[in-house]
């Protein structure tokens, strides 16, 4: 189309029909078309929603938008704005820093599947913690190529943001531990759900996470799915939770190196105990029979004979515990049983196996001796030997 068609479309539309929202998603948008769009924003004063999603958007276009949209002529009280799925990269996330640090009305961001680095991202978080109006509650950034998004400061000092997405990154131990830090300090934090998947947290990371438990009031929800936490940052997590009263979910912990199941299984029945009835319906979505699964296909993994006793020093609940399939069912020895712990009673190690193992060879029940007497009665075959060899 034409600049002039285009005016004529999106001036009109906005001026004229009073419109709340503009979805160009899957749009090709040309240079003029993006003059035309920031001319527009200078009369749609209605105008609260603004999609430019998969509009193949790169920096140099995401630059005249940043600059029309903090313009003076810019008047739409836009409350929702998403970039997502375009090729933003750090130049393009950074010039939209003066608009996000005068901005008054925008409360939804969503950047996510962009190429933003850690500059953009540090130019946003930035950006919103100097604005005094900021007004912020969600915020997306999966799916970039960030590895420190903030050096605390913006958490530190934010009170307004609810939901912040950080999925997908870069972000590891070093970036957690500033995040969380930040949170700590912040006295009168609104984070609500903090989703911090596919960012190659480990353990040290997850410690960072269970100290700022310990303290946080007013995180709700933790997603940690596909990272490398092992069972050291697990145990910590369940820790946390004993000082913790706030948390309701911790999502894809079962998606982690966490050996020992069982600590997520005890993690996720602890948070089901908090449900929260409002008339008489569960606030949390976790179902009952889900957690009952996985904590028995939890028990695959415990190192220790499940009818012996756990062991109570740190030496003994080593990661490195024998693992007691295998012993059982060592190649060779099938059909017998063999003792994981020496024991001065004679109860059964593993379950409830057949009695018979521990009968011995003076036992006097009936079984037994019927079992003797029918062995006796069984003729023994004749011995034959080879005829002598004869030169």
């Amino acid at each position: 189309t034409s600049a002039s068609n285009v005016r004529l479309s999106l001036s009109q539309l906005l001026q004229e029909n009073a419109g709340t929202i503009l979805d160009l998603s899957a749009t090709k948008l040309h240079h003029n078309h993006i003059t035309e769009l920031v001319n527009a924003l200078g009369v749609a004063n209605s105008l609260e929603t603004l999609i430019l999603e998969n509009c193949k958007l790169n920096d140099n276009e995401i630059e005249i938008l940043a600059n029309g949209l903090a313009g003076a002529a810019m008047v739409a009280p836009i409350k929702r704005l998403s970039f997502r799925s375009n090729r933003m990269g750090n130049r393009g996330a950074v010039s939209l820093h003066a608009w996000f640090s005068t901005t008054a009305t925008l409360e939804e961001l969503d950047l996510s599947k962009n190429q933003i680095g850690s500059r953009g991202a540090a130019s946003t978080l930035h950006a919103f913690r100097d604005n005094r109006n900021c007004r912020v509650r969600m915020l997306n950034m999966a799916h970039n190529e960030i590895w420190d998004p903030d050096d605390g400061t913006f958490f530190a000092s934010n009170r307004t943001l609810q939901l912040i997405n950080l999925e997908g990154n870069f972000i590891h131990d070093e970036g957690i531990e500033a995040i969380a830090k930040g949170i700590v300090s912040n006295k009168k934090c609104t984070l609500q759900r903090l989703y911090l998947g596919w960012n190659g947290i480990g353990d040290e990371g997850c410690m960072q996470l269970a100290k700022m438990l310990e303290r946080n009031k007013s995180l709700a929800t933790l997603g940690l799915g596909e990272n490398d936490i092992t069972s050291v940052g697990a145990r910590a997590i369940l820790a946390a939770l004993a000082t913790n009263t706030t948390l309701r979910e911790i999502t894809g912990l079962y998606h982690n190196q966490i050996d020992r199941k069982f600590i997520v299984a005890a993690i996720k029945r602890l948070l089901q105990s908090r449900v929260q009835v409002v008339d008489g319906k569960d606030l949390y979505d976790a179902s009952p029979d889900l957690i009952y699964e996985e904590s028995l296909s939890a028990m695959d993994t415990l190192a220790e004979p499940l009818g012996s006793h756990l062991p109570t020093s740190a030496e003994e609940a080593s990661e490195s515990s024998l693992d007691w399939a295998d012993k059982i069912f060592a190649p060779g020895l099938e059909g017998k049983i063999i003792p994981m712990v020496e024991r001065n009673d004679p109860g059964v190690p593993l379950g409830n196996f057949d009695k018979k193992m521990e009968h011995g060879p003076d036992c006097t029940c009936a079984t037994c001796k019927t079992s003797a007497s029918q062995k006796e009665e069984v003729p023994s075959a004749p011995i034959s030997r080879a005829p002598p060899r004869t030169s």
